[in-house]
């Protein structure tokens, strides 16, 4: 198992490209994409795309999405108490 195996794709992604920037901004010879891909189990294309500029797709994704992620847990928790509540409700019914 390599030293990165416990971490997520997106976190092997960014330290390559840590470990890509602090070469250039070393001036040292910078390593290949393919390099750091091998190293990091992770796809070139998703090292230069991200390089170039482009955004992780769960970035992206959280830019669709209607509520945040802090109204969404709010109105879980609204819904899961008045649930809640409700069955309450209905026990002391019966």
């Amino acid at each position: 198992m390599s030293p990165t195996g416990h971490l997520s794709t997106e976190q092997r992604i960014e330290l390559a490209l840590s470990t890509l920037n602090q070469a250039r901004k070393d001036e040292t010879h910078p390593p290949t994409y393919q390099e750091l891909a091998l190293n990091y189990e992770v796809p070139r294309s998703s090292l230069w795309h991200r390089d170039h500029g482009r955004i992780p797709t769960s970035e992206h994704d959280e830019q669709k999405q209607y509520l945040t992620v802090g109204e969404e847990e709010a109105l879980v928790n609204w819904y899961s108490t008045r649930y809640v509540n409700e069955l309450r409700y209905l026990k002391k019914l019966n």
